[in-house]
């Protein structure tokens, strides 16, 4: 089976400058001010953020001993996976032009880095039910 969040890689290689190659060596650590760099950038902070998401989901999954809950959660993260991408899609399509890559790759950053801590908070309760707040 893959993986649900194989399936946003597509997506985000819509977003991905086409000329990435010429800008490899940029240095995401200083502000910069070109468009292209920092689309670039972003998309380097997605990838990070989004292999966070993917380390936190596999633990999560593998912490889940009942295959049918295992399935629900697989079947949750692929749907939660479909609406980021839509969301983000339609704050890039606000924007328009050149930012629109930018927003998206915000956007995305910032959905991603959310549902980690939500799926971390998921891990910690399936090790501890005394920090399921309920």
């Amino acid at each position: 089976m893959i993986r649900p969040v194989l399936l946003a890689i597509p997506i985000v290689l819509l977003f991905v400058p086409a000329r990435a190659d010429v800008i490899t060596d940029a240095d995401c650590t200083k502000p910069q001010h070109a468009q292209m760099i920092i689309n670039h950038c972003l998309g380097l902070e997605f990838k990070v953020a989004d292999e966070k998401l993917s380390a936190v989901y596999e633990r999560s999954l593998a912490a889940i001993e009942s295959a049918d809950s295992r399935r629900r959660f697989e079947a949750a993260e692929t749907v939660w996976l479909q609406w980021r991408d839509a969301q983000c899609a339609f704050e890039a399509g606000r924007h328009g032009g050149s930012r629109a890559s930018m927003a998206h790759s915000l956007c995305a950053i910032r959905l991603t880095e959310q549902r980690t801590k939500e799926l971390q908070a998921y891990l910690d309760c399936f090790k501890d039910a005394d920090k399921c707040g309920g």
